[in-house]
């Protein structure tokens, strides 16, 4: 009997550390969220099932929106305390840039619960229209991106209507564009200007700061911007300044470099008679996805305080210095906010097992059946040695085949045993730590292959894109011990469309401990955090839609399930590319009556049925489970 407990589960999947406080395993073995302060916690398996016997069916998203309230809170109190370390007499804005998560629901809660202390950010028209729709009266708009005539007139729009918008000047070009318009409107606009630091990020969006940003001003372009809105009548105008120095920056040396770079720009634009109101600080912010708290891409070395902390301190310090006005502090922790909110739940459809063969079954007496049959029978000494003499039949095997000096029953005999040898290896006492290598090697090599109902390129594009961590585990069975080794493998028709790295308790793990899973069996998976980007980023490769979606709310002593949306059918993602569903009957339709022979008596009327039924149905498998 396994002396296996939950508080192992929590270990093997690195709960604790990735999950923020808000996921656990319940004594049933079931995976829980408590997205709330309330500490009112939500069986994610039995939410599931309720979901499921409402009529929904796998892959399905569902946002844990007061999630989101407890990382706007945190973010702000964060600031709130050090800004009171520092006697620091300003104030501290969030503001959310929309590209993030554009969901009408993620927007609305943001805005909902922010209130006064959150604004939103656009960075295209569409977006710009969409801010001006959500945002209340007063509230902060921050208007970054490439612009045009039009997106410059509905930003001033947007200041005509009571927001407090900031069109951002990323290119010197702007000015003129900017001008132009506001003496076509006669409005006197409030302007910011992105700086281009030498401090950047470090990781996937490193190019997203330093010197070689796509956006900003160098030092010698604002000192002329500067001057040509003086010309323009538009200095007063000039109130915010802005930097980013990348997304998800993960080590904290980084922003306190660039805070305090932002700092000493801060000073100077004031001795040029420009009264600076606001630093935006940007994004940034990062979420410890693989929960190592350290420096990978996909980690944090600090928390939110620690951040607050390394940007007001700079800024502090210079104001204090210099006797300089302190400005107002506002940061776009788009990610920060949203990605512990989301989750994607999918079935496990189907295996490939790397089974244990019966060695007597093998009857060949082909010399290297015979050789692997006896080394099966001697104890291991060296891994090392073993695993190349191993290594070598395995390619004589191949060449046997391809010579014809094997049959097929052979050579599939050989290859079960060469497994099963394999198998040996990976047994061995003590192999990870003497031999990490060959350890690694061996479990993806004999791994189980699982497939899950979903489109890594639909659901979490960062995998296949940017090689991005999710944290993944089982939402049930945790009161088992997972005796398999797995890779996760998606459904669409392509190589890509696997997961290779896994969160387990020690960092990141080329396979992912599992349970058994049988055809038939239910064996359900959560994939977390994939509130930020992945929606918006998701494309429809092999036409795998947009998942069902359901919002979860703490209401009273328990929840609410909000704004279920099904996800895309079949005739959904036809008309994406253009295939009209009444013409694809007609066509289908056209060429089974042609072929027909004409004393067929099969209705045609049933085959346009199935058709059509066919275009109603969800992208992803339906398979029966028990």
């Amino acid at each position: 009997m396994s002396n296996w407990a939950i508080s192992d589960s929590r270990k093997a999947y690195n709960i604790e550390n990735w999950g923020d406080g808000y996921f656990d395993i319940c004594h049933n073995g079931n995976l829980s969220v408590a997205p709330g302060r309330n500490n009112i916690k939500i069986d994610i398996d039995k939410l599931s099932q309720q979901l499921t016997d409402s009529g929904l069916t796998f892959p399905i998203l569902i946002r844990f929106l007061d999630i989101i309230h407890s990382h706007i809170d945190r973010i702000e109190s964060a600031f709130a305390a050090a800004m009171t370390k520092h006697n620091y007499s300003a104030n501290h804005k969030i503001i959310y840039p929309i590209k993030v998560n554009q969901q009408q629901d993620v927007i609305e809660e943001v805005i909902s619960h922010g209130k006064d202390r959150v604004g939103l950010e656009a960075g295209s028209k569409p977006e710009l229209l969409a801010v001006l729709a959500k945002s209340l009266p007063g509230s902060t708009v921050i208007c970054n991106g490439y612009k045009d005539e039009e997106y410059v007139r509905l930003a001033l729009l947007g200041q005509q209507i009571g927001l407090k918008v900031f069109i951002v000047i990323e290119k010197t070009s702007e000015i003129e564009l900017i001008s132009r318009v506001v003496q076509q409107l006669n409005i006197t606009p409030l302007l910011g200007i992105r700086a281009r630091l030498a401090s950047a990020g470090s990781g996937n969006w490193q190019n997203s700061g330093g010197e070689d940003s796509k956006f900003g001003l160098t030092t010698s372009q604002i000192v002329k911007a500067i001057e040509r809105l003086s010309q323009l009548n538009l200095s007063q105008s000039l109130q915010l300044l802005h930097f980013h120095i990348g997304s998800q920056i993960t080590d904290l040396s980084h922003i306190k470099s660039g805070a305090c770079e932002i700092a000493r720009y801060f000073q100077q634009i004031s001795l040029l008679n420009i009264n600076i109101s606001v630093i935006d600080v940007g994004g940034g912010l990062g979420v410890d996805y693989e929960g190592s708290k350290s420096t990978s891409h996909c980690s944090t070395n600090y928390s939110i305080q620690q951040y607050a902390e390394a940007i007001v301190s700079p800024i502090a310090s210079i104001c204090a210095k210099e006797k300089l006005h302190c400005p107002d502090i506002i940061c776009e922790s788009g990610r920060a906010i949203t990605a512990q909110h989301a989750i994607i739940l999918s079935n496990i459809i189907d295996y490939d097992r790397q089974e244990i063969v019966d060695t007597q079954s093998v009857k060949s007496t082909h010399w290297i059946i015979s050789k692997l049959k006896q080394m099966l029978l001697e104890p291991i000494t060296d891994i090392s040695t073993a695993f190349a003499e191993t290594q070598e039949l395995y390619l004589q095997i191949q060449g046997q085949f391809k010579t014809g000096g094997i049959d097929l029953k052979t050579k599939a005999g050989a290859e079960g045993l060469y497994r099963n040898y394999c198998h040996r290896i990976l047994s061995t006492p003590r192999i990870r730590q003497l031999e990490p290598d060959i350890f690694n090697i061996l479990s993806e090599k004999l791994a189980d292959k699982l497939f899950c109902n979903l489109s890594i390129f639909q659901s979490m594009p960062d995998i296949w894109g940017i090689e991005q961590i999710f944290p993944i585990m089982p939402i049930h069975r945790l009161n088992q011990q997972p005796d398999r080794r797995a890779i996760l493998m998606d459904i669409t028709c392509d190589s890509d469309g696997q997961i290779k790295d896994y969160v387990d308790s020690t960092g990141l793990e080329r396979f992912l401990p599992a349970h058994r899973f049988e055809t038939g069996n239910r064996y359900v998976f959560g994939f977390f955090m994939v509130g930020a980007y992945q929606e918006i980023l998701g494309d429809l490769h092999n036409l795998f839609g947009d998942t069902h979606s359901v919002n979860i709310k703490i209401e009273g002593d328990g929840f609410v399930i909000k704004n279920t949306r099904h996800g895309d059918t079949i005739s959904d993602v036809l008309k994406t590319v253009h295939f009209h569903p009444k013409q694809v009957v007609e066509s289908i339709l056209s060429l089974f009556t042609e072929a027909l022979p004409p004393e067929s008596d099969i209705d045609a009327t049933k085959i346009q049925s199935i058709i059509k039924n066919s275009l109603k149905e969800y992208t992803y498998l339906h398979p029966k489970q028990i």
